[in-house]
């Protein structure tokens, strides 16, 4: 098992031992934020590799949690690494009368 996803060791030490495995472009990508569009085929969006966040646009007929769950696999499957993304979203908001 790499050093990196034992639980048992500290959060330093698994840190500083994903760091040491990481590619110059995969530490970029883990810095760097995608733009994700349900419309449109996730093979065709620039996800493989990873990426360190992500928000969703143009959402499909799915639940959002159900976008949210496709799109992370998606993204875990396609890293070396399998490093999730942390999201993120905006929404407006009508008045709450």
């Amino acid at each position: 098992m790499e050093k990196y996803l034992n639980k048992k060791l500290l959060p330093k030490e698994r840190a500083e031992d994903l760091l040491k495995k990481l590619s110059i472009e995969e530490k970029v990508r883990q810095i760097s934020c995608s733009s994700v569009m349900m419309i449109m085929p996730l093979d065709m969006q620039n996800l493989k590799g990873g990426t360190g966040g992500a928000t969703i646009g143009l959402g499909s007929d799915k639940p959002f949690s159900e976008d949210l769950r496709i799109v992370q696999d998606y993204i875990m499957e396609h890293s070396p690494h399998r490093i999730p993304a942390l999201f993120h979203t905006e929404a407006l908001a009508g008045p709450l009368c």
